[in-house]
């Protein structure tokens, strides 16, 4: 075999290593190029102009029914941790709800699996200066897309008169699962009074189709005080509230009890199994300012006592109810009172 013929025979073997190593300097340009704009979009939130612009973008976000969201001095990693200076939810007379120095961290790998993930979530101050005009409810199908956890939640509450009656300044922790898809709700809330020691509220709850039911509610006012205030009731007289709930395997029980200064607005209890429901109680609608401009659905005006009287027969007679057949509940309705606002002119 001649010269030529060798040279003719490398040629092939020459290009192969040539051509591999072009595809492979053409991948890693990619891989680099990928990788400088994931850290781009990793750490460019991070940057003053892009915080800017998503405050900017958030202006005037509508919360659902609440009204309208702003936050100002965004700082921090959006993808890890960050804080907000001041937050306002407005409704068409104002702000109504501002939070404070909030900081939060999370895991934002897991909005992947449908989930928000927030392992701390704090605030100096939350607000609430007054009850907010609430828009018209709209009917929502499905659920939450997302399922939200909340490992730890700390933050000073504060209520004004507008909203409560009376003042209130609370230290309140928190710990939340709402899962995506109506799957159920746990979590635990505490609530202790800075005004008045010893008040305080406690409220454990576990609800999903199919998980045991729980619900847990304590809350106690020795003097009144601004818990009672906003539930409606009298804010200068003592309240107590205890709510237990507890079922598994098709059966359970509970008890309600609500008591301010010498009245008994709500008692109840009852138990269901597999052959149905009962429940045996007595409830004043006139006993708070939010719910004593009630009216049955057929537009009558209520009974001042009605002793014996399913509740799902005549108050609600356009609502399916399951159980109504089974039920012993009655309602009590006390005689209309003046509103607190007719009785303070």
């Amino acid at each position: 075999m001649s010269d030529e013929d060798h040279t003719e025979a490398a040629k092939p073997a020459v290009r192969r290593p040539r051509l591999r190593r072009r595809v492979m300097a053409v991948f890693a340009g990619l891989l680099i190029l990928v990788g400088a704009l994931a850290l781009t979009v990793r750490f460019g939130v991070m940057a003053p102009p892009t915080l800017g612009m998503i405050e900017a973008r958030t202006d005037g976000l509508a919360i659902g029914r609440l009204g309208n969201l702003k936050i100002e001095g965004l700082r921090g990693d959006l993808f890890r941790s960050f804080s907000i200076e001041r937050l306002t939810i407005s409704d068409e007379e104002g702000v109504w709800l501002e939070a404070r120095n909030i900081e939060m961290t999370w895991r934002y790998l897991e909005l992947l699996r449908r989930r928000f993930h927030a392992e701390s979530l704090t605030a100096e101050q939350v607000s609430i200066l007054r009850r907010p005009t609430l828009t018209e409810k709209k009917e929502e199908a499905g659920g939450l897309p997302v399922t939200i956890v909340v490992d730890r939640a700390a933050l000073r509450l504060a209520l004004s008169e507008a909203f409560s009656y009376e003042r209130g300044l609370y230290d309140v922790t928190a710990q939340l699962r709402i899962r995506r898809q109506g799957g159920g709700q746990q979590g635990e809330i505490h609530a202790r009074s800075l005004l008045h020691e010893g008040d305080r509220l406690d409220v454990v709850f576990d609800i999903g189709e199919r998980r045991p039911l729980l619900i847990d509610v304590e809350a106690v006012e020795a003097q009144g005080g601004a818990i009672a205030g906003a539930l409606g009731l009298p804010a200068d007289e003592p309240f107590r509230l205890a709510i237990e709930a507890d079922g598994r395997s098709g059966e359970g029980r509970f008890e309600a009890l609500a008591r301010t200064g010498e009245r008994t607005p709500l008692q109840a209890s009852g138990r269901w199994n597999a052959d149905g429901a009962a429940a045996r109680g007595q409830v004043s609608l006139t006993a708070s300012d939010l719910t004593s401009g009630w009216r049955p659905a057929d537009g009558s005006t209520p009974p001042t006592a009605r002793p014996a009287a399913p509740v799902c027969s005549w108050c609600c007679p356009r609502m399916s109810c399951p159980s109504s057949p089974a039920l012993g509940t009655w309602a009590r309705l006390a005689s209309p009172a003046p509103s607190r606002a007719n009785s303070a002119t």
